[in-house]
């Protein structure tokens, strides 16, 4: 459920927030502001495959972070932008302030 509050997520639940159009076989930067509550993972997953390429956890802090990490494409050239909460018994809301995605080289 999305509303002005944030993004409510079940417990265990991975949700799609955005499809992201990318160059296939490339290495990329990304950038994310965010503030959860409870601990989460952001996951990239191939838009071809649906395999998870990059699976990036975020420790619970109800203070805005900024997390950056380096993750590449396969064969598509669209992933899927997703986040999910590691506690089961957590249904607290997320904050996505932020988002970029930088090219960084071509594989």
């Amino acid at each position: 459920m999305i509303s002005s509050q944030g993004l409510a997520i079940k417990p265990g639940q991975l949700v799609e927030v955005c499809p992201i159009e990318l160059k296939m076989s490339t290495v990329y930067q990304i950038r994310l502001g965010l503030s959860a509550p409870s601990d989460c993972e952001v996951v990239l997953i191939d838009g071809a495959t649906g395999l998870w390429i990059k699976d990036i956890e975020i420790s619970g802090r109800i203070e805005p972070q900024s997390v950056e990490e380096l993750f590449r494409t396969f064969g598509a050239d669209r992933v899927m932008l997703g986040i999910r909460f590691l506690d089961r018994g957590s249904a607290n809301p997320v904050y996505l302030s932020s988002l970029s995605i930088r090219e960084v080289a071509s594989l």
